[in-house]
């Protein structure tokens, strides 16, 4: 019998480039903000120009002053559509602007559209996932939603209230898979100093924080010191803190040999980060882009080119498993 069915074409891929087949689906959205909060969900492409700028000036004074100086509460709902397709409604602390600037993502274009289904795409492969840098717990939901994975996550911030946020969320929805560890990581344990951001979302660890600037203690540990599971699929975006986990976790990554998607806008410096997976025979990727169809998500090899001459996301793989990951 003859489907009208069409499938989606290979695109075409030059000498460097790789198509990764995805699958999309939605996962999690914001459904319920208040009104202070909504006010400022704009277009993150688009800087705000007339009455729209100053509606969203005044609304952040506002909620500053209420929610952050006075320390009024507020809530707003994310829906999470879980593995068996479930729409389950999660309660979130709405002072937060992190969940702002997710809803602002989300509605223009999406929110971090080709590491999402690339991550999506590899979750499969995994039994378990380290999301390092997890912030309010995107990518913690997003394998945590994937009916085909199954796995155990295990997820690691250094800031606190995003911290408690994820496990009270996590509580919400059930998820015993889910482990907020409560900690961030870093090249040794103990206590370092992070900036206090009006976002929060944007926190980051501090090495020669100034008299000027707002700071907070948190815990940080190294991955070589706990006793996990072994990863097999790792995300990390830790504000430019990248060399540092990877050095506190040196013995777990050449052990085991996971899959890493990170960001890497500085690359520490003569592509230290980078250079650190190289120096393991891991092979690197820069994430490009989805294609209009959104099947595919292509990655580009940086080896030929050098690998400072990337976008900010990188995916290493072992080259021993390379096709492994790619499915090819």
């Amino acid at each position: 019998m003859q489907s009208n069915h069409k499938v989606a074409a290979e695109p075409k891929a030059n000498a460097d480039q790789v198509a990764v087949a995805v699958t999309p689906r939605r996962f999690v959205e914001v459904t319920g903000l208040p009104v202070l909060a909504r006010m400022q969900v704009t277009d993150p492409n688009r800087k705000p120009t007339g009455a729209k700028r100053w509606q969203r000036k005044i609304a952040r004074s506002v909620h500053g002053l209420f929610h952050t100086t006075l320390g009024f509460r507020l809530h707003g709902t994310l829906t999470v559509v879980t593995a068996d397709g479930t729409r389950v409604p999660v309660r979130i602390d709405a002072r937060q602007s992190v969940y702002i600037d997710f809803a602002s993502r989300d509605r223009h274009g999406g929110y971090e559209p080709a590491e999402t289904l690339l991550i999506d795409a590899l979750l499969p492969k995994a039994d378990v996932f380290f999301d390092i840098g997890s912030n309010w717990g995107y990518y913690t939901l997003l394998a945590a939603t994937n009916p085909s994975f199954g796995g155990t996550v295990f997820a690691f911030d250094v800031q606190p209230a995003i911290n408690d946020a994820l496990a009270a969320m996590t509580r919400q929805l059930g998820l015993t898979l889910v482990h907020v560890m409560g900690f961030g990581l870093s090249e040794r344990g103990g206590t370092v100093e992070i900036s206090r951001e009006r976002h929060i979302h944007l926190t980051r660890v501090l090495n020669a924080p100034t008299v000027r600037q707002k700071t907070i203690a948190a815990d940080v540990k190294a991955l070589d010191q706990l006793d996990l599971p072994p990863p097999q699929l790792i995300k990390m975006d830790v504000e430019d803190h990248e060399l540092s986990v990877l050095h506190g976790g040196e013995k777990v990554i050449s052990r085991n040999r996971p899959a890493v998607l990170f960001e890497c806008r500085s690359d520490g410096g003569n592509g230290a980060v980078t250079g650190f997976f190289t120096e393991r025979d891991y092979e690197i990727f820069a994430v490009e882009n989805v294609t209009p169809d959104r099947r595919h998500v292509m990655l580009r090899t940086l080896q030929r080119h050098g690998a400072m001459h990337h976008g900010p996301n990188v995916l290493a793989l072992p080259t021993e498993r390379r096709n492994f990951w790619l499915g090819l």
